[in-house]
């Protein structure tokens, strides 16, 4: 019978390949449940075509984020008989391909199934690097290893660390184009570093990551410009530098920047390119916040400079390059908060709850001390300036001292939204893409900070110290209600946050099975504040 509370703890002896399916199975289960808004309790799961499934529910989470026992499916004589994650998948993406449309449901079935074989054949991939790498780093026995303290290695090590990916997407590891040669080169799992190609166009050098010049020298397009003589291939240039969790975006230690790269990769919803309405975005958003005072504990790392291509659209998007702001030195190595909840790959504690060990502290008081550093100065920009940051845990970056949070970075200003008629649009163009309207600015805000970021860091934080979820959702509310006792603006989004009955999540399983990139689904998930807060 299949069992899906592997993914949480994988033991050392699981084959690779049946983790990184059980894990898939897992995604896209909990996908389904948020999307069909099934309220399961142990109870059939009774899906369109008449299929009967049995599930177990081993820890249920109020944000979604389930861990399951048993899996069966139900004869019609009422007998249980096994089902595989391959099957799983394969009849709950079939039933949200009913739901959506009674025709091409095949075509669409297979289609999303062909890119969950690619997702899961890439986290075997990364999970069996990951075994390599520790059992070559394992101490000689009676000897002990010491870890590096330097912040470029400790940064590269979790940004390089993601084996599982989006814990509410069914295809969080494919990848589209990355051959598994390619992956060995470029994949961040892989512990890949490379040097970066350079081009010259109409004079100006412009760096491009290699495997998407080894891409654009294929295009026709490209080539005609090589024989006009405004463009010219340089090749490798420059120091090495290593990719990223987002995998296009590198990292430059010796300048400590991070260069966006663009990339024709599809990886979950996207094709991982830089249009111009992104850099746009990026820019406005950075200048905004440079006109806002900085917070003690947050910091937004700024996207300071764009190598712009002066190209047609279709070519520019693939060579448009943003450069950030790395770390600030002054603080202590940053981890991404991602990385902190995935399950160890190899067995053991997660970094979270290792964390949570060396603070010494309870859930609860550790999740506090998370809050204080952030809560009030994400929702301080949306409140009092108009600045909506797409602060999921990706896009996080957690110092820490002793154990204990200290700072927060957010990064990647292409998904920030500035609030139409706030002080942020100021001297803003007004069809600049930066703009939104409050509501939509909202949605994105309450999605990314509240739903993906701090659900999964509640969910996981509760899972990996057995403490119930409830608990920790109270810490949540008890913070946000001494917010709201600041009146005004601040009293009217934090009371929003606390009655609304629901709050936005992206339906990634249907988005992902519509191709909708650009304009992905959303819908309304049962809010935990509220069951806190009645």
């Amino acid at each position: 019978m299949l069992t899906l509370s592997a993914p949480l703890v994988p033991p050392p002896q699981a084959p690779e390949r049946d983790v990184a399916w059980q894990a898939a199975a897992e995604r896209v289960l909990n996908c389904w449940l948020r999307e069909t808004g099934h309220n399961v309790a142990g109870e059939s799961i009774t899906l369109v075509d008449g299929r009967s499934i049995s599930v177990a529910v081993v820890h249920r989470s109020a944000i979604g984020h389930h861990r399951f026992g048993e899996i069966t499916e139900r004869t019609s004589q009422g007998r249980h008989r096994p089902i595989t994650p391959q099957d799983l998948c394969r009849c709950l993406t079939r039933d949200v391909a009913l739901r959506q449309t009674k025709t091409a449901v095949d075509p669409l079935t297979d289609a999303l199934m062909g890119e969950i074989e690619n997702s899961v054949r890439k986290t075997a991939q990364f999970l069996r690097h990951a075994r390599q790498r520790a059992a070559a780093d394992a101490p000689a026995p009676g000897s002990t290893l010491p870890r590096s303290t330097d912040a470029n290695d400790l940064l590269r090590e979790c940004e390089q660390a993601l084996v599982f990916g989006h814990a509410m997407h069914p295809t969080p590891k494919a990848s589209e184009g990355f051959t598994d040669d390619d992956l060995a080169r470029y994949a961040p799992e892989m512990g890949a570093a490379f040097t970066l190609h350079a081009l010259s166009l109409d004079g100006a050098p412009l760096p491009c990551h290699p495997w998407q010049a080894s891409h654009l020298q294929r295009d026709p397009s490209m080539d005609a410009l090589v024989r006009s003589g405004r463009l010219r291939w340089l090749g490798p240039q420059g120091p090495e530098v290593w990719p990223t969790s987002s995998v296009r975006t590198v990292y430059a230690p010796q300048t400590n920047r991070f260069i966006k790269l663009a990339l024709q990769i599809r990886i979950t919803h996207y094709w991982r390119l830089n249009p111009t309405e992104h850099v746009q975005r990026s820019l406005a958003v950075s200048a905004a916040l440079d006109r806002i005072p900085a917070a003690e504990t947050l910091t937004v790392l700024r996207d300071r400079s764009i190598d712009q291509i002066a190209l047609p659209s279709a070519l520019a998007e693939q060579l448009n390059t943003l450069h950030r702001d790395g770390p600030p030195r002054h603080l202590p190595p940053p981890v991404v908060v991602a990385a902190l909840l995935e399950p160890c790959p190899v067995g053991g504690p997660s970094r979270l709850l290792r964390l949570v060990r060396e603070s010494g502290a309870d859930a609860a008081d550790w999740l506090s001390r998370y809050l204080d550093i952030c809560l009030a100065p994400v929702l301080e920009l949306f409140v009092e300036h108009g600045v909506s940051l797409e602060a999921h845990a990706q896009n996080a970056l957690l110092c820490v001292q002793d154990g204990w949070p200290a700072h927060l970075l957010v990064r990647d200003l292409e998904g920030g939204a500035l609030v139409d008629g706030t002080p942020a649009c100021a001297g803003l163009a007004s069809d600049s893409p930066a703009r939104y309207d409050a509501e939509t600015a909202w949605r994105r805000l309450c999605y990314y900070f509240f739903v993906n970021h701090l659900g999964n860091l509640v969910a996981a934080l509760a899972a990996d110290t057995a403490t119930p979820e409830r608990a920790l959702w109270a810490v949540v509310s008890d913070a946000m209600q001494r917010l709201a006792c600041r009146g005004g603006a601040w009293a009217t989004a934090c009371n929003r946050l606390l009655q609304a009955p629901t709050l936005p999540a992206k339906a990634n399983l249907t988005s992902r099975l519509l191709d909708l990139g650009e304009r992905p689904r959303y819908v309304q998930i049962p809010n935990p504040l509220r069951s806190v807060n009645p």
